[in-house]
């Protein structure tokens, strides 16, 4: 029975061709070696994208020690990415799988028969849950005895990604806030003429300015402790109206929601005490209402509930504007972002936040006449 595909062909080939193609590359004069002493990744796979052979190097990332548990898979599946199996034809044949850079690279590369080289944002479920990777994916046609193969070479380009996106955060966005701080300093410092009132505002107006770039600073040096595991939440109870009207008091001072004159609504909230870490919820809440914000057109509103179902606390942001397929196809993916080149940590930070430290779970609606909405739900009561 032929599998189902939503992208790449579901084709594979049996367990004796798999092995018969696998005994032809091994025959050839020191393959094995050449690719075992590449410093990056490397595999071999056939026409149907499934693996034949691998470096020691892949092989010890994925902890395999006999080439029979890699024989066969294709590289999504190998590498345990969190789409590989959701297609009923395996890696390459979900919905997702359309806008991954591996499988793309690989499909051109077969198809024009040339090196083909590209970025790839993937997540996979590794030993700590999951956590997302940006690799440099590149494929390579290799033809022996009539039969055609694709080398696939693959290089982590994380550190590279990350470095990109904090130099933009710190010589972009931190440094227009303390450019900010600066121009309100000098208003202060040399005008002669204003009252106590003014004095006041422009002080408020620092101040807030000032706490921004606090958090800007302090929200990057969060998502390097979360990434590294060394992130230590301190839960303590809260109030859920008390952190939906922090989130709301800092956006609504923020120079995005104030330049698209952005309402921001948050009339039905729920007052209900439960325990979470305050800084880390605020920031998450802060995300989702800032995404939002940069998602909707001028003179838009967004809309901030929070309520509960059963034992677990839902906080929901709301704004008009329908994302993409593509972009909902890849909204967590790290580095992936709507706004730009070396952007990409806010929805990813919201994951990774709200599932591995504070015992939530995040998900979204975006359909046609509803616009979209992100969820937050977390536990009302949990035990220590």
């Amino acid at each position: 029975m032929k599998a189902n595909t939503s992208f790449a062909s579901p084709e594979r080939s049996d367990t004796k061709d798999l092995k018969s193609g696998r005994a032809s590359l091994l025959s050839e004069d020191n393959l094995q070696a050449i690719i075992d002493e590449m410093p990056i990744l490397a595999m071999v796979i056939n026409e149907n994208r499934q693996i034949l052979l691998c470096n020691q190097n892949l092989m010890d990332l994925l902890k395999i020690e006999s080439p029979e548990e890699f024989l066969g898979k294709r590289p999504g599946e190998a590498m345990a990415c969190i789409y590989a199996n959701k297609g009923a034809g395996g890696c390459g044949t979900s919905e997702e799988c359309r806008y991954c850079g591996a499988v793309n690279v690989i499909l051109d590369s077969m198809k024009e028969k040339k090196r083909i080289s590209g970025d790839c944002r993937v997540s996979i479920d590794g030993d700590d849950g999951a956590c997302s990777l940006d690799l440099k994916v590149t494929a390579t046609p290799l033809s022996l005895e009539n039969s055609n193969y694709t080398i696939v070479f693959i290089s982590d380009i994380s550190a590279e990604k990350r470095r990109s996106i904090l130099e933009r955060v710190f010589f972009h966005d931190i440094k227009n806030t303390a450019g900010g701080i600066m121009g309100l300093s000098e208003v202060i410092s040399t005008s002669d003429h204003m009252e106590g009132q003014e004095t006041r505002e422009m002080v408020n107006m620092l101040k807030d300015a000032s706490n921004r770039l606090i958090e800007e600073i302090k929200s990057q040096q969060q998502i390097l402790e979360a990434e590294k595991g060394s992130l230590k939440p301190l839960f303590t109870e809260t109030s859920s109206k008390d952190l939906v009207e922090s989130a709301v008091h800092l956006m609504s001072h923020h120079r995005v929601t104030l330049s698209r004159n952005i309402s921001l609504k948050s009339d039905n909230v729920v007052s209900c005490l439960f325990k979470t870490d305050i800084s880390l919820c605020t920031r998450v809440l802060v995300n989702l209402v800032k995404n939002a914000v940069e998602a909707s057109e001028k003179g838009a509103s967004v809309e901030i509930q929070a309520y509960t179902d059963g034992d677990d606390l839902i906080f929901e942001v709301h704004n008009q504007t329908v994302m993409s397929e593509s972009v909902k196809r890849q909204i967590f993916h790290r580095s992936f972002s709507t706004k730009g080149h070396g952007r990409g940590l806010g929805t990813y930070s919201i994951k990774l936040f709200s599932e591995k430290y504070l015992r939530g779970k995040v998900s979204f609606t975006s359909e046609d006449e509803k616009g979209t909405s992100f969820f937050l739900r977390v536990p009302a009561n949990f035990e220590e």
